[in-house]
């Protein structure tokens, strides 16, 4: 019998930070599992939601008082960003007791509480993150076969421990988005133009990111698309890829790439609603590169590598390049079932400027050729 729960990477670290730090802090998009985790890991601890008006209105009033319930009980403490003065409290907390693992605490709005928690709970709290589930995550439940299912279903963990189709979830999950957080966190007068502007972002994954062209098309200042896109940033439903800076010549692109987390929300706001949709879709092959280096994002950890790319004003570019201590690994992603030898020409002149380690094309195939990775060979990320 298929158990609900999918097992995740982070629980390792999870369990080793707990050994060394008094609060644990998970933060992540919302969905992503980051309550299920802790309550699977820890059943029989205290839990308190700051979801609650309830409750949180029991902690603004006195949260010391609040505190003193869990003095010998281990405390999760979910969506705590909805009250973020909770850390100063939880400061005293700590010092007073230094028990460690004494308190685990979940947010989904980074924007508002990184910097509390850095300020308030610095040297005290041990932080991870928790993207949606990686290829290597749903293939240890699921069977994994079809690349165009696995981009067009995405990988929040309800599509598959609840069975929920996209077509039921993307909808619920975006209307939740903007009507609750982005409410509580700016006043956005006009909703619509909000989605628009989340619609002309889907449409440039992958893309140079130009925040003046955005701007015009969703009939907003450019002040303003670049606080909104702070704040999907800083929520993890994107991300960006730096260019890389290294002199190889004058003419090198210094413009960020963006990328959605989940490629089942970036189908959901291409309007991409089946395999067929997906198949014709014109820039399928934006999904396929969208899929594979968000991938490579869940799965890194910022000490051990960074992600890059390169372009230059001579058309030259690798769609990724992962660096560790001045040395290069570099991937060409290709949504082709046929590999072409003009697949590795951009690398090539990598290689003659940069130290490279590897060099590698990855495709939608999932036959064996010398340089040359399956997007199923992901799943041993």
């Amino acid at each position: 019998m298929v158990k609900a729960y999918i097992n995740r990477n982070i629980e390792k670290d999870v369990a080793e930070l707990s050994k060394k730090f008094p609060i644990i802090t998970i933060l992540g998009p919302r969905q992503s599992g980051k309550t299920t985790l802790l309550k699977e890991m820890y059943p029989d601890y205290a839990y308190v939601t700051f979801e609650s008006p309830d409750t949180r209105m029991m902690v603004q009033n006195d949260p010391r008082g609040f505190l003193t319930q869990y003095e010998n009980a281990p405390l999760i403490i979910d969506e705590f960003q909805r009250y973020p003065d909770i850390t100063s409290y939880l400061q005293e907390f700590a010092d007073s007791k230094y028990k460690m693992g004494q308190v685990y605490l979940t947010g989904s709005q980074q924007f508002e509480i990184t910097e509390k928690v850095s300020q308030s709970l610095a040297g005290r709290t041990g932080i991870l993150k928790l993207l949606p589930l990686s290829l290597n995550e749903i293939s240890s439940q699921y069977p994994v076969s079809s690349l165009e299912e696995i981009m067009l279903k995405g990988s929040y963990p309800a599509i598959y421990d609840r069975k929920m189709k996209m077509q039921q979830w993307y909808p619920s999950y975006v209307e939740t988005y903007i009507e609750r957080d982005i409410r509580q966190i700016i006043n956005i007068k006009n909703l619509d133009k909000f989605l628009v502007f989340i619609g002309l972002l889907a449409g440039r994954t992958g893309q140079l990111l130009s925040m003046n062209s955005v701007s015009i098309e969703a009939g907003i200042t450019q002040p303003t698309a670049k606080q909104w896109l702070s704040i999907l940033l800083a929520s993890q439903l994107t991300f960006t890829l730096q260019p890389l800076y290294k002199n190889l010549n004058k003419r090198m692109v210094k413009t960020p790439k963006l990328y959605f987390t989940d490629t089942g929300l970036l189908c959901y706001l291409l309007g991409i609603r089946s395999i067929s949709d997906l198949q014709t879709y014109p820039l399928r092959g934006a999904v396929f590169e969208n899929f594979i280096i968000s991938e490579f994002y869940k799965n890194n950890n910022p000490l051990d590598y960074k992600m890059l790319f390169y372009r230059d004003n001579g058309g030259r570019e690798i769609d990724l390049i992962l660096e560790q201590s001045g040395k290069y690994k570099l991937y060409e992603i290709k949504y082709s079932h046929t590999i072409r030898p003009d697949y590795f020409k951009h690398m090539k002149y990598m290689e003659k400027a940069i130290e490279v380690e590897s060099s590698e094309v990855i495709y939608a195939g999932k036959q064996k050729f010398p340089n040359v990775l399956s997007w199923h060979d992901l799943i041993k990320l």
